[in-house]
This record gives C-alpha cells, structure tokens and sequence, in this order.
C-alpha cells in the first residue's frame, strides 16, 4: 500500500494545478514535529474513517 499511496501521490504532484499546494503555517509545523510514519499512520486513519466509507466499493 505504501508504495501504491507514493506512486499515486508522484502522478498527481505532475500535474501543474495540484503542483502548486504547497503546507503552510500550522501544517507545515505539524509536519516538522512528527515523523514520517506518524504522518503516514494519520493520513490512513484519515482515508479509512473518513473517506472510505463515502466510497466502500472503492476499496
């Protein structure tokens, strides 16, 4: 899945309207006090309970 999420997010950093988004303030320093894994746990927290179920079929 890892790998899956990061080819998915290099697809969508090519395109030139979502390359722009970029963190800033508060999510940009909330990127930089936690690590990696941690960011990548509560972006799957967030995908299953929040996202998933608008779409169960998705999955």
């Amino acid at each position: 899945m890892k790998g899956e999420i990061d080819a998915r997010l290099d697809r969508i950093s090519r395109h030139p309207f979502r390359a722009k988004f970029q963190l800033r303030g508060r999510d940009r320093a909330q990127t930089q006090l936690r690590s990696m894994s941690t960011l990548r746990m509560h972006a799957r927290d967030l995908i299953f309970k929040r996202l998933a179920p608008a779409a169960p079929s998705a999955l």
